[in-house]
């Protein structure tokens, strides 16, 4: 597996200097930084682009642009540890000055130890956003997948085309195949989720970049696909084989921030350190499937 990490790096300081970008302008940066370090410049955008945003720096703000996310603090009690996101020059100073700090990466999190109440006197002080991440908490607001899919704008398909494997990512015919990711040609700008009842336009991401990651978890449910593992005694959750809403990841994420290292990324493989089973239960329900608990 390529390592994006250090185009991804420099991706995110592009997108700092000009804030608000759109999609087309991302994909443009990409592709350049892709080829001037010799990479294949096929899907951009996957490659250098959307880690950033599922990591918390980028958000999505409508009409196929991206802004930079704003300054954020996140607390652990627990460890009382801070992390940092997307803090400005004068907010680092002024932390790297009165706070211990434990690492700074190649993304610019800064991680640093500290007392509540210091923590919320520096936030409310320097206009920084304030949270203490409850993982479990924040997924229960969360609905169904199911549900989310039944809002999406009705089809009607007559001819055939190809369905997509989500467990191996990729386009194929197949006429046993009735319920899935569906497209008309390998050309097709436009893409279907055909369900047992009826058939389903997924938004484009240029209007919602999570549509297409949850008709591919939508599918991977109806068609009893395993992508989600949980080792209990060690509070390690595994995804495999798809790719898991934005949203969702940038929560789970959450739970791993205070270690530098907390979420591996493998092979069609995210490893999440630090996820408590009641947190597990929540995406069994957000994903109407069963998650392989070892005990």
């Amino acid at each position: 597996m390529q390592n994006y990490f250090h185009m991804q790096a420099l991706l995110l300081k592009w997108h700092k200097h000009h804030v608000l970008c759109s999609i087309e302008q991302i994909r443009n940066a990409s592709t350049n930084l892709l080829f001037s370090f010799n990479f294949e410049t096929s899907y951009p955008l996957f490659k250098v682009f959307f880690p950033l945003v599922r990591r918390g720096f980028v958000e999505f703000c409508g009409d196929g642009k991206y802004q930079i996310t704003k300054p954020t603090i996140l607390y652990y009690k627990k460890e009382q540890v801070s992390v940092g996101l997307n803090l400005l020059n004068e907010q680092k100073r002024i932390i790297e000055t009165q706070f211990e700090i434990i690492n700074i990466d190649n993304f610019e999190v800064i991680r640093f130890k500290s007392e509540l109440n210091k923590i919320k006197l520096f936030c409310k002080i320097s206009n920084c956003e304030y949270s203490e991440p409850n993982v479990p908490e924040i997924l229960s607001n969360f609905p169904k997948i199911s549900d989310i899919v039944e809002k999406f704008e009705r089809a009607s398909i007559t001819s055939s085309g190809e369905y997509y494997d989500v467990k191996k990512h990729r386009w194929k015919k197949n006429k046993n195949q009735t319920t899935g990711v569906f497209r008309l040609s390998d050309d097709a700008q436009k893409f279907y989720l055909r369900t047992k009842k009826e058939d389903l336009q997924i938004p484009d991401y240029k209007i919602n970049p999570e549509a297409r990651p949850i008709s591919e978890c939508f599918q991977a449910a109806i068609d009893n696909f395993d992508f989600l593992y949980y080792d209990k005694e060690n509070k390690v959750l595994t995804v495999k084989d798809i790719n898991i809403p934005i949203l969702i990841d940038r929560v789970l994420r959450m739970a791993s921030l205070p270690n530098a290292i907390g979420v591996k990324e493998e092979n069609r493989k995210t490893i999440y350190e630090n996820i408590s089973l009641s947190a597990v239960k929540q995406l069994s329900r957000i994903f109407e499937t069963q998650v392989k608990i070892e005990a």
